[in-house]
């Protein structure tokens, strides 16, 4: 199957599954990312099952993972706004509907003035700014058309929490990965938080794996313990072996990993190295394959 049949189809699919917007009424909205496998090779989301099996509530199901062909949820919206992007990207016009050069002036100076080097141009602020305002414009739509009363999701949303925010709708927060000292996404001064507490956007509640995570957020919000739906850790007898090495790639640090891969299967051909992808890389499954191909202990 080629690329263009491929996007076709999704776009085609993601067409026909609009039709579930329309014909029922939902108090549950879950930005889903349908990324795992169940014995039926079908694609789902742990937390709608999570969610589901603690309610009778009906659940809205917008789905982030477009291009999986063989979805668990089978009334799942698709993410038609991955298209209205596409568009929105190529009309310049439109990025600065939404977006003024005051907002990016002060944007940038606030940017360079806390940190020594910022990667952001105002071209790039545009888009980023612009298409967040497309996000919660149509989340906002879809919220309030659909008279929803709680939104969960997992993987940051800022677009979405801003549209729960102005239409006073509990937010719910899955933890998504770990939470450390560094993750800035959790911590703000509480002088910042007094200052600026309407306009930082963060979610009521967070959802957390465990207890241990929460001593590394500074956030005013809800706290609740829920343990994992997928992150159970179950050791098999005899499963650790030596000279074994797992490297955990991430799609930001991925050339430096492979890198480093590549240098230490070369210096130690005797120890057997497991590279695993990040569930964002799986479609690049072939790509790296090829790349460690000549290193017979990767």
């Amino acid at each position: 199957i080629t690329k263009g049949h491929q996007t076709s189809e999704n776009i085609i699919n993601t067409i026909k599954s609009i039709k579930n917007i329309f014909f029922k009424n939902y108090k549950y909205f879950l930005l889903s990312h349908s990324r795992f496998l169940n014995d039926k090779k079908e694609f789902y989301d742990p937390f709608y099952e999570l969610i589901q099996s603690n309610t009778d509530k009906e659940i809205f199901v917008y789905e982030k993972m477009i291009d999986k062909k063989n979805l668990a949820n089978k009334n799942s919206v698709l993410d038609f706004i991955y298209y209205l992007k596409k568009i929105f990207l190529k009309i310049p016009f439109f990025k600065k509907i939404f977006v003024t050069k005051s907002d990016t002036n002060k944007i940038l100076n606030f940017l360079r003035s806390s940190f020594k080097t910022t990667e952001f141009n105002e071209d790039e602020l545009v888009e980023l700014l612009g298409l967040f305002y497309l996000e919660k414009i149509f989340y906002k739509w879809i919220l309030k058309y659909k008279k929803i009363e709680k939104v969960f999701f997992h993987g940051y949303s800022k677009s979405l929490l801003s549209a729960t925010g102005e239409l006073e709708i509990k937010s719910y927060e899955f933890q998504h990965g770990d939470i450390s000292e560094t993750t800035f996404l959790y911590k703000y001064k509480k002088e910042t938080l007094k200052k600026y507490k309407k306009s930082i956007i963060i979610p009521d509640n967070i959802l957390l794996y465990s207890s241990v995570w929460a001593k590394n957020i500074q956030l005013p919000s809800k706290i609740i313990e829920i343990g994992s739906v997928f992150h159970n850790i179950k050791t098999k007898k005899n499963s650790i072996k030596p000279n074994c090495l797992a490297i955990i790639s991430s799609p930001l640090e991925n050339n430096l990993l492979i890198n480093f891969a590549k240098k230490l299967a070369s210096l130690n051909s005797d120890l057997k190295i497991y590279y695993k992808l990040h569930p964002s890389q799986y479609h690049l499954m072939n790509k790296h394959k090829i790349i460690f191909k000549s290193f017979k202990n990767i």
